[in-house]
């Protein structure tokens, strides 16, 4: 299993699909939330901590946000 040390609140990049036009994955940003039992993540829209507005990924998808990242990412 890959180690990530994400705490609660902690703005990540999340990895999803892929950009055809831009030729690379596309990225959201989100509100880390916590891990689950499946080598994975739940992660929330942020300043949101519901299930409705939260979504799940595999650790590999997930970084720590940079400050260009909060910049140039448009928050999903």
């Amino acid at each position: 299993m890959k180690e990530l040390k994400f705490k609660r609140g902690d703005l990540v990049v999340a990895t999803s699909g892929f950009n055809h036009i831009l030729k690379k994955p596309s990225e959201f940003l989100y509100e880390f939330g916590y891990y689950n039992s499946y080598n994975g993540a739940v992660v929330y829209k942020k300043g949101c901590c519901n299930m409705q507005d939260s979504f799940a990924f595999d650790l590999d998808c997930l970084r720590l946000a940079t400050d260009d990242d909060v910049e140039n990412i448009y928050h999903h």
